[in-house]
């Protein structure tokens, strides 16, 4: 990412940061884009393991698709999460915790959204939180998931299986961990340094 490129391509996306800006309410400023626009690069290099290319139009428009999802898109929806808490908050308090959380995220279909991935450090750690509180099949996505930085289709990859595959598996468990929190009544946990067996595959 040469300083050049990047600040061409900020002076070539002037209209999409404004509209990017407008749809953030009052959220974000022009000025906070460009310090924004190099996250996203950052995360998005960090990701795919190749630097973004401020020249490729390809690559300005991932860029630009990863800012508005992130801070359009996913700013709606924690609005909207935040005002179904405020409607009778402590009507169900179990379940904003625990097993029963991590089964909302691994059942998200924000999951396999690569512009949605890489949540924040303090979330990680939530998400880590959770699987602690849980020995299940869930908890070790939840420990597989956070190792590939939320990345499923990452995860798919290494296991050697289709994404389709891994999003079942993933409502299995999102489905099971929620009747049955832990088989050991919260007394065990799966470690963090827990590796799968993987199935080699024929030739």
């Amino acid at each position: 990412m040469t300083a050049n490129a990047f600040f061409g391509f900020l002076d070539t996306c002037k209209a999409a940061f404004r509209r990017i800006v407008r749809a953030c309410r009052g959220e974000r400023t022009e000025e906070d884009m460009p310090g924004e626009a190099w996250i996203a690069a950052e995360a998005i290099a960090k990701q795919r393991q190749q630097p973004v290319d401020f020249a490729d139009p390809s690559d300005r428009e991932l860029v630009l698709s990863w800012l508005y999802n992130r801070l359009v898109r996913f700013q709606e929806k924690t609005q909207r999460y935040a005002a179904r808490l405020d409607v009778g908050w402590d009507d169900d308090a179990a379940e904003q915790t625990g097993p029963v959380a991590l089964a909302r995220v691994l059942a998200a279909p924000d999951l396999f959204d690569p512009a949605l991935q890489l949540p924040a450090i303090e979330e990680r750690e939530q998400r880590l939180a959770w699987t602690a509180a849980s020995y299940s099949e869930a908890s070790a996505y939840g420990v597989l998931l956070d190792r590939f930085d939320w990345d499923a289709r990452e995860l798919a990859g290494h296991l050697l299986i289709v994404v389709g595959t891994l999003r079942r598996r993933l409502l299995r468990a999102s489905t099971v961990v929620k009747r049955q929190p832990s088989l050991f009544d919260g007394v065990e946990c799966i470690a963090r340094d827990f590796v799968p067996t993987v199935r080699a595959r024929r030739c």
